[in-house]
Order: C-alpha cells, then structure tokens, then sequence
C-alpha cells in the first residue's frame, strides 16, 4: 500500500541507547562494529509496522545495524534505514 506523508508520524519514544559507546570518530572499522553491538533496544513499538531509521553520518552502518536489530527484535515488521551523509 502507498502511503502519504500525512500517515507518518515522528517517534523519539521507542529506541534506547542501553550502554554507553566511545564516539564512533575515534575508532578503527572493527572497533566501531563492536562497539555499537548491543548499544540499543526498542520500546514502544507497534507490530508489524515499518520503521524508518534516520542517522546524520555512515561510515561502517554499525548504528543502524544495531538500531535495526533492536526493532527488529521488538517486532517491528520491517526497518528501513537513510543516512544523511556517507
């Protein structure tokens, strides 16, 4: 189904940071892939709905991996993720 703009909604109730992370910037690729691993969980979320994950930078997609496991794991029916800048 097609959906306006209308029907979406902004929501800053439903992802958590769980830990604490180093600022991605000061470590190497593998460093920011542990580094965000479990670093968030979901609330809130509605079943079955789609998500839209909006990050300002992406360098390794560590964040909105994890952000998407997070809602994915909380029933989220799927998860689309934008970045602003790469």
């Amino acid at each position: 189904a097609i959906r306006t703009l209308e029907s979406l909604s902004c929501r800053t109730d439903v992802l958590i940071r769980t830990k604490d992370t180093a600022p991605q910037t000061t470590l190497h690729r593998k460093e920011r892939l542990s580094n965000m691993q479990g670093a968030f969980a979901a609330k809130n979320v509605l079943e079955h709905e789609t998500y839209i994950v909006v990050d300002d930078v992406v360098t390794t997609g560590a964040t909105l991996a994890d952000a998407k496991r997070a809602l994915l794991q909380a029933g989220a029916r799927r998860v689309l993720c934008i970045a602003l800048s790469h």
